[in-house]
């Protein structure tokens, strides 16, 4: 009977024998404001899983604060532990493997939650795989039943990131293009703030646009994000944001439905900038035949829209993860560790950090 951090593991040691017909992995995910983990076999089908959201707790700031996201992480990873061994109905030691996100991300959540799974690891003799997060989020479509097919572009949307890559193979991401300062989400944030919708912002802008009347009829007052860039892959909403708040400074907001349509313009220039450079990079990578959009941004429904009518222009397939695995999670950790397990290639990092650069990998003869 061992501890970890308060969760009493009585489980029995299962036999080798009992357990080779199944990969069983453990995803543990900490990279931000979201405590996950998940148990999860042959790297696409979720045993269990648990998360505890942090929105509440950074609600009062408007933004993630790094100390509080940290101590949460540690206060919640014992009972959602727990939580989904006796969910998933599986032992400690009939885990495979341990995945831990271990960049990018803050650097006090990450180290949180790779201590916790590097002392699972040497308790159940499981190998630790550390996982990039980004390169996480498009494994996510594993979860909903999908294969991945090489090469494909990935395009990751989220609260830090925005950016578009090439990928050829497990562990190999090439960037295409990334934003110049804020990403999507970020610039989401921001603008639900100025308008004084809740944090977090995707989900508030998207709602009370939808309620904007007349929409059609007005000229958008927002400037379109690098349009003279014509030929560039590359994302830039500070210039967006500063011309939101100047149009506020300029024009208070005199009822709900001024603040409905100022949402959707706003959001409109938004979204018109991701599927332009979404556009470009199929027109710049003709033999990319697979798109994957991940990130919480993609949880949007008119992205989601707008990015299928242009995959169906150019005869390309789109996957997105399910709405639930849009945002981060250990689901999709556990899955890409299950990948990585099943091709004996293990990235190695000795260290949690908030650099966005790839791991190297080794390869390990079975």
């Amino acid at each position: 009977m061992r501890s970890i951090a308060g969760f009493n593991w009585a489980n029995k040691r299962i036999t080798r024998k009992a357990k080779e017909t199944r990969l069983i992995g453990l995803g543990i995910e900490s990279s931000c404001d979201e405590t996950s983990v998940a148990i999860v076999k042959d790297a696409s089908t979720v045993l269990a899983e648990a998360t505890f959201s942090q929105i509440a707790l950074h609600k009062p700031y408007a933004g993630v604060v790094p100390e509080i996201a940290s101590r949460a992480h540690q206060e919640k990873f014992p009972y959602l532990l727990q939580e989904v061994f006796q969910k998933a109905e599986v032992s400690l030691y009939s885990l495979d493997y341990v995945a831990v996100t271990m960049r990018p991300g803050l650097v006090g959540s990450l180290l949180t939650g790779f201590i916790t799974g590097k002392t699972i690891a040497e308790l159940s003799g499981a190998k630790l795989i550390p996982i990039h997060h980004l390169e996480a989020h498009f494994y996510a479509i594993l979860l909903n039943g999908h294969k991945i097919q090489y090469p494909f572009l990935g395009f990751l949307i989220s609260g830090g990131n925005t950016a578009l890559y090439r990928m050829d193979a497990l562990g190999k991401m090439n960037l295409i293009g990334d934003t110049m300062d804020d990403a999507a989400g970020e610039a989401l944030d921001k603008a639900a703030s100025l308008l004084h919708l809740p944090y977090p912002g995707g989900p508030s802008i998207e709602q009370i646009a939808k309620q904007a009347k007349g929409k059609q009829k007005k000229k958008n007052p927002f400037p379109r994000p690098l349009h003279t860039h014509q030929n560039e892959i590359r994302f830039s909403y500070s210039g967006l944001k500063t011309a939101l708040l100047y149009h506020l400074q300029k024009n208070p907001i005199k009822n709900e439905q001024e603040k409905a349509e100022i949402a959707f313009y706003f959001q409109q220039r938004l979204i018109e900038h991701l599927s332009n450079n979404l556009e470009k990079a199929i027109v710049q990578n003709p033999d990319l035949n697979l798109v994957i959009a991940a990130g919480g941004v993609t949880a949007n429904q008119e992205i989601r829209k707008q990015f299928q009518e242009i995959c169906t222009k150019y005869n390309k397939t789109l996957l997105i993860p399910a709405l639930k695995y849009c945002t981060d999670n250990a689901a999709m950790i556990a899955a890409l560790g299950g990948m990585y397990y099943k091709e004996n290639m293990f990235p190695v990092a000795e260290a949690v950090s908030s650099q966005k650069g790839m791991f190297p990998l080794e390869e390990v003869t079975p």
